[in-house]
């Protein structure tokens, strides 16, 4: 499962759930925090939140 399928199935239980989350989620998939994500993978993971709005 991946970030995003991850995240959808939190925020299900939990609406509140904040980006950060969704952002941890991918820093801990590629054993980085989620601070170094590439600004290209911070984007996409922005627009995919914003589509669960």
């Amino acid at each position: 499962m991946g970030s995003k399928d991850a995240f959808a199935a939190i925020k299900k239980v939990n609406p509140h759930a904040c980006i950060q989350l969704l952002y941890s989620l991918q820093g801990a998939i590629e054993d980085k925090p989620y601070t170094q994500l590439p600004t290209e993978t911070r984007e996409d993971l922005k627009q995919y939140f914003r589509s669960l709005a």
